[in-house]
């Protein structure tokens, strides 16, 4: 089959073009608009096709999908197309499973590296826990994917998990390299946004009782009349969030990974890591994690906050008229507010405004 296995690569690149390109969008807009970024004539060339990319990419990826399709169809073959739609089949669930769940972790490391680390952290934390406690404790059989799987592994190490969570949160959370976000790829350019999640408060029993459960009036009083408190940082409580997860959710991804090893009839993906397989044995329970975390702290942690890269976003969809009205007004307002020097309202008056 000629060109067969470029055709699966041209599918999966497509798909990192648009996951990764959805993604790192806002980021590269910052980047190139940046008054430090002096490129060559050379880049200057290279730069005005990524802002066609970037203001184009839907339009673009979905040709490049129209594309790949039209050629796959073209390319069966009679007396081949059992194989060929299982090898297309095995590359979608590659890009489902894998791709588009490990390219949330690019966004999670923007939004701050400790939403990448912590989550990681946890899993490998739970593998090496429920290892121990499955070894000490382990007599019941969890699951026949994984024969070695014990519920006493299971529990154990989620327990155990979800514990260590808690002074692992806090530690990760004393570095602000860790905790705030980028805007670029700088490393020095970081946006402390969300430092509420933390900072020291204080909660109180109250604040943990679903107010939207029926809950009797007795039951709510007592509760109140303790008036039990204590002074944690969110994050900590975060950090259980995930580290529940982890350990029961996220090992369904190493079943999973299991489950097709079985049907595959091999031992691992790979030999890179000597006893452990390959670095996609490693990844298996990360995937689901990456997600969760994502939609996690896009949830309860992130709030709306109108970056520079959002604005940026938008006014490259307006057309050059609106986006030279659009200057000449917030110079106005900023001049109002003594923020720029007034000589500058002279200037601005100078420009075409339609």
């Amino acid at each position: 089959l000629p060109l067969f296995r470029f055709q699966r690569w041209y599918i999966f690149s497509v798909a990192c073009f648009y996951m990764y390109g959805r993604l790192l969008q806002e980021i590269l807009v910052v980047e190139l608009s940046s008054s430090n970024f002096s490129p060559s004539p050379f880049m200057k060339t290279i730069i005005s096709g990524l802002w066609v990319l970037l203001k184009r990419h839907q339009l673009i990826t979905y040709c490049l999908y129209v594309i790949g399709f039209v050629m796959s169809v073209l390319s069966l073959k009679k007396g081949k197309y059992k194989y060929q739609f299982g090898q297309y089949s095995g590359t979608m669930t590659i890009i489902l499973f894998v791709h588009v769940q490990t390219s949330f972790f690019a966004s999670n490391i923007f939004d701050g590296l400790i939403w990448f680390v912590l989550p990681c952290a946890l899993v490998i934390v739970n593998d090496i826990m429920a290892y121990f406690a499955g070894k000490m404790f382990g007599r019941t059989p969890l699951i026949k994917l994984s024969p070695k799987k014990t519920w006493e592994g299971y529990i154990g190490g989620g327990t155990l998990t979800v514990l260590l969570s808690i002074p692992l949160s806090d530690m990760l959370s004393n570095f602000e390299w860790m905790t705030c976000s980028r805007t670029s790829f700088a490393k020095d350019k970081l946006e402390c946004r969300y430092q509420e999640a933390f900072a020291p408060q204080l909660f109180h029993l109250t604040d943990f009782v679903p107010m939207q459960l029926f809950i009797p009036t007795f039951v709510m009083d007592f509760i109140s009349s303790v008036d039990f408190s204590f002074e944690m940082k969110p994050i900590v409580l975060h950090g259980i969030v995930l580290a529940i997860f982890a350990s029961s959710i996220a090992p369904f991804g190493g079943f999973f990974a299991s489950g097709v090893k079985r049907a595959l009839k091999i031992k691992d993906f790979g030999d890179s890591i000597p006893g452990h397989g390959g670095l996609t044995d490693r990844m298996d329970c990360q995937c689901v994690m990456g997600v969760f975390a994502y939609v996690y702290f896009n949830n309860f942690v992130k709030h709306p906050v109108a970056t520079i890269s959002y604005i940026l976003d938008k006014v490259l969809l307006m057309d050059s008229d609106s986006q030279v009205a659009l200057f000449t007004r917030l110079g106005y307002i900023l001049a109002g507010q003594d923020v720029l020097p007034a000589n500058v309202v002279a200037e601005l008056n100078k420009l075409p405004v339609k």
